[in-house]
């Protein structure tokens, strides 16, 4: 795990789970742009659970996470291109 730091205090940076889903799409609409196309409501839509697992299992896409107090306080999509094996 690797470690942010914002004024000398540590962030937990992780690979995150699909049970820090609610989370992460808590954060996602709680942003002005993403309050006019995120859906943060209980249960989730099903549509995120699919969306997260699509980019678990693509290689080439990451989802990394922020972590402080045990809340997700940032998420950061990466796309990574990786080399093809021959």
């Amino acid at each position: 795990m690797a470690d942010a730091r914002d004024n000398g205090a540590e962030m937990p940076l992780s690979f995150r789970a699909v049970g820090d889903l609610v989370e992460i799409v808590r954060l996602l609409a709680d942003d002005p742009l993403g309050a006019t196309r995120e859906r943060y409501e209980t249960p989730l839509p099903v549509s995120y659970a699919r969306a997260f697992r699509a980019i678990e299992n693509d290689p080439n896409n990451e989802l990394v996470v922020a972590g402080q107090d045990a809340r997700v306080v940032g998420v950061h999509p990466r796309y990574v291109k990786r080399a093809k094996s021959p």
